[in-house]
């Protein structure tokens, strides 16, 4: 009993230490995996490990992906920037054409379109990167 005791009294010093050490921002850490969990990888979708390793791969680079469009095209809006996977699907799932006119690339949303302005902004950042 007494063990016990002095091991629940000397634990959060531990714990704190350790946890500072070794893990500085676990907030940050679970969002990433809810956010890979979320597209995709809590499914994967065969037996053979062959093809989960390149499910795992896909997962990564879509988080990625998603990811550098928060960080660069994304921050002129503070909810968007922190935006799940769901909503920006539901964001970048909207029936846009990309076309070229007089040697430039232009992308056309319908006007309904509750996110266009943030879209057309965002298409304007990405053209705008150095290549």
């Amino acid at each position: 009993m007494r063990r016990t005791e002095e091991v629940r009294r000397l634990a959060p010093a531990w714990c704190r230490n350790k946890a500072l050490s070794w893990c500085p921002n676990k907030a940050l850490k679970t969002t990433v995996i809810k956010d890979a969990k979320n597209l995709g990888l809590q499914r994967l979708p065969s037996y053979y490990l062959a093809f989960n390793q390149a499910w795992c791969i896909a997962v990564a680079i879509a988080s990625d992906l998603l990811a550098w469009l928060r960080l660069l095209t994304l921050d002129h809006h503070p909810k968007l920037t922190k935006a799940t996977p769901d909503t920006l699907r539901g964001l970048l799932h909207v029936p846009a054409r990309l076309i070229r006119h007089a040697r430039r690339r232009l992308i056309r949303l319908p006007a309904d379109h509750p996110h266009a302005a943030d879209l057309t902004h965002a298409w304007q950042k990405i053209r705008a990167l150095p290549t």
